[in-house]
């Protein structure tokens, strides 16, 4: 078990080598190109998006480990980056691409560490690297199963993850992720234990800039900044956990249902 263990590990430690560069360099988002207009809202509010989906705390399934369990676990993320917008490559303007050679997938390897509470109730948090880019995010979460441990009812309950985003000096960026999940575990012949699980995800991301200085070869810097903006998603969640002895190996799929954009978590947790 212990050598299935460390090569999955490393499996999850090679994978970050699929991205590329993703800066940022918020600078994509200022166009001095003529009759445009000089700020990007929308693919600043696109990039929004997707940095928070790409960051977001993975979900898991809801029973608590009891007032002295504790899982932590590595949980390696895989999110598919649209390129539709402009922003992504330079112009021929001298604005820059918002990564240097941005790949088809943000990866990112999650540490997280949750604490079984007393009446179902389990706190945690988490610190998820954006790889091949400057961003980080973190967050603390709180979960209660309001229905939890019977024999032939699924468990039930709420968890709310809030977190920032950091790595980028002049961005401004706070989380709030509130989910209902409903989850059950069955034993396999008393050799391993399954716990399939089923999310509604709402997401709240609220975003803006301080004032950032772009350079287009003049000999002062011009300034602008993003006010506050809030984005709103719906995602639905799907996961399946396995369980042998104290080693947890888990899948998680997440769907925007507003734009069809998949997520991806590949687990490896351990119990104490």
């Amino acid at each position: 078990m212990r050598k299935i263990s460390l090569t999955i590990a490393l499996l999850f430690v090679a994978l970050p080598s699929l991205a590329k560069d993703f800066g940022p360099d918020l600078g994509a988002f200022y166009k001095t190109c003529p009759g445009c207009e000089a700020i990007d809202y929308a693919g600043y509010k696109d990039w929004v998006m997707q940095i928070g989906g790409a960051l977001a705390p993975n979900v898991g399934p809801i029973a608590s480990y009891g007032s002295n369990g504790y899982e932590l676990s590595i949980i390696t993320g895989l999110s598919e980056v649209s390129k539709k917008m402009d922003y992504w490559v330079p112009d021929d303007f001298g604005r820059p691409g918002i990564g240097k050679a941005p790949g088809n997938l943000f990866v990112t390897n999650q540490i997280r560490l949750r604490k079984g509470l007393p009446h179902g109730f389990r706190i945690g948090g988490s610190a998820t690297p954006l790889y091949n880019s400057s961003l980080w995010g973190l967050s603390l979460e709180v979960s209660w199963a309001f229905i939890n441990g019977y024999k032939h009812i699924p468990d039930m309950g709420f968890v709310v993850a809030v977190g920032t985003v950091l790595g980028e000096s002049d961005l401004m960026m706070i989380q709030v992720h509130p989910s209902f999940v409903v989850s059950k575990r069955f034993s396999i012949a008393g050799l391993f234990q399954l716990t399939p699980y089923f999310a509604y995800n709402f997401v709240f991301i609220r975003a803006g800039t301080h004032a950032h200085p772009v350079y287009r070869g003049a000999t002062s810097s011009v300034e602008f900044a993003f006010d506050p903006i809030n984005v709103f998603r719906h995602r639905l969640v799907f996961g399946l956990d396995a369980t042998a002895s104290f080693v947890v190996l888990g899948f998680e799929l997440g769907l925007d249902v507003q734009n069809t954009r998949l997520n991806y978590g590949l687990k490896l947790g351990f119990l104490f």
